[in-house]
């Protein structure tokens, strides 16, 4: 089984961050969801995040980097949209 609980966690959460991210842009390339929806962001934002995780315990900091400023990019394209749907006179 796994001796090591810790880095089996931290395997598994590495693994749920790789299907969420690829579900993403399988979803986008597809042409389900848009670039900006709520879902789709939060779901790389989560996706990136069990990355980040995963890499900085496995020391792999470039990968780290990455995942982070792919996550701050979906924290930024949120707030945006939020702002916007506010300022829309529709809303």
């Amino acid at each position: 089984m796994c001796e090591d609980m810790t880095k089996c966690w931290v395997e598994l959460v590495g693994w749920i961050g790789s299907f969420l991210i690829l579900g993403c842009y399988l979803a986008i390339s597809m042409g389900k969801v848009k670039g900006n929806s709520f879902w789709y962001q939060m779901f790389n934002i989560l996706g990136a995040i069990c990355l980040i995780i995963n890499t900085y315990y496995n020391r792999a900091l470039p990968a780290t980097f990455l995942n982070a400023v792919w996550a701050l990019i979906g924290v930024v394209t949120l707030i945006k949209a939020k702002k916007e749907a506010q300022s829309s006179p529709n809303s």
